[in-house]
């Protein structure tokens, strides 16, 4: 079944926070985005959906290396 954008990361996804961890890792090395100063972002702690992820990156800056 393909990830839809409302999955939840934990309840349908069954994903741990090791598991959000390395994905949000992954994710922002493929995004060119920077996981520098991630308490200043809105979605800071309130990461549960795949939609969440992506919009939780969207809001991260540039990664400088890319």
């Amino acid at each position: 079944m393909p990830l839809r954008a409302d999955d939840r990361l934990v309840e349908d996804l069954e994903l741990d926070d090791d598991d959000l961890e390395e994905i949000l890792v992954e994710a922002s090395r493929l995004a060119g985005r920077s996981l520098e100063g991630t308490v200043r972002n809105p979605l800071h702690g309130r990461i549960l959906t795949v939609r969440d992820v992506v919009e939780f990156l969207h809001q991260q800056a540039p990664d400088e290396a890319y």
